[in-house]
């Protein structure tokens, strides 16, 4: 497996040119005339929010703000990709809801960059900034590993880890950041991730355990007997955490798995999942992964549709280059981003300040 080279810039230097929306690495802008599903300009509803999403794109580029370029590329791109006609409807409201005024005002730019920080924090960069403890296999009696309830699944030379209903993340983040609201933590849930197989530690070196395959994980949990391949976002963790607000929005939007319209068998699902090599992000030196074992069920297969079409939006939105853009240096479960040229200097940029950084 390939990773891209480390960035060998300064950290300081990133920050100096993160502004520069320019870079070739970035897509073309939403499309002046999209196709979508019954034409925009025949539901005012939909044009109009499609509309508020150009504006706020040109508003970003006169600013020269890549945040909030990508925010509204993440918007139009939700509205164009909508999966049906009501989960359009419902992004188009919520766009045009959050829309408090003309979209030259700040107002308006803060409230439409709102709506979009629960995709641009939670799902493309949350887990990057932030490297999560990796779950490994233990033979368990209550987890036979040739039943559906096995902690690992085999796909090519990936593990998929299904971590426990505590997002690992908010552990760590509550131990420095006391003052979170435990409501907050408990609220949040890693559905499941995939990484790379470790040479010395592959699943089926280990005694006792045969692992499943994916088609046989997804047709033990609930009938799911086809996976419709779908590449994912290029190197980004196989991850996914919501609270119930941002489970809710993904939910309105559609985000989930379907019946396949194109198969007369009732069981037969559409499911996004990936073979490709590029479902973890560019693992960066002087960051150490300390597994710890848990034990949970398996997650729900709709989440594999959710990853899919949010890569996809992310994919277009220019996310994949500006999140290891932003990844510079690190120390260990990122503390701050320090500039290694001047080790005795304090972090230059705290991680959640990075995520909203022009």
């Amino acid at each position: 497996m390939s990773f891209p080279e480390p960035i060998s810039v300064s950290a300081s230097e990133q920050i100096r040119t993160r502004g520069n929306i320019d870079l070739p690495s970035h897509p073309p802008s939403l499309p002046a005339h999209p196709s979508l599903p019954g034409h925009p300009t025949a539901n005012p509803t939909t044009w109009k929010a499609y509309q508020t999403c150009l504006n706020l794109q040109n508003v970003a580029l006169s600013q020269k703000s890549l945040s909030a370029l990508i925010r509204a590329r993440i918007l139009g791109y939700l509205i164009i990709h909508a999966p049906s006609p009501a989960a359009q409807m419902f992004i188009a409201e919520e766009i045009n809801r959050h829309a408090l005024a003309s979209v030259s005002t700040n107002d308006n730019i803060d409230g439409l960059r709102s709506l979009a920080s629960g995709l641009w924090k939670h799902v493309f960069y949350q887990f990057i900034v932030y490297p999560v403890e990796l779950t490994t296999m233990e033979e368990r009696a209550d987890f036979p590993a040739d039943s559906s309830e096995a902690l690992a699944l085999m796909r090519d030379h990936y593990q998929c880890f299904i971590s426990g209903t505590a997002c690992s993340h908010y552990n760590l983040f509550e131990l420095r950041k006391p003052s979170v609201p435990r409501d907050i933590i408990d609220g949040m849930v890693v559905v499941t991730r995939i990484i790379p197989a470790i040479e010395d530690t592959k699943i089926t070196d280990i005694p006792g355990i045969t692992p499943l395959t994916v088609r046989q994980f997804l047709k033990s949990y609930g009938d799911v007997h086809i996976i419709k391949e779908m590449d994912a976002l290029e190197d980004t963790r196989n991850l996914f955490s919501a609270n119930d607000t941002i489970a809710f929005m993904f939910q309105k939007m559609d985000l989930w798995l379907i019946k396949d319209p194109n198969s007369s068998n009732p069981t037969t699902w559409s499911v996004k999942a990936n073979n490709q090599l590029h479902l973890m992000c560019p693992v960066l030196p002087r960051v150490e992964y300390k597994p710890f074992v848990t034990s949970i069920f398996p997650p729900d297969p709709r989440y594999f549709r959710l990853h899919g079409i949010i890569a996809h939006v992310g994919h277009l939105s220019g996310c994949t280059p500006e999140i290891y853009h932003r990844q510079v240096v690190w120390e260990e479960y990122v503390d701050g981003i320090v500039d290694y040229e001047n080790p005795e200097a304090k972090p230059i940029l705290t991680a959640f300040e990075m995520a909203d950084a022009d």
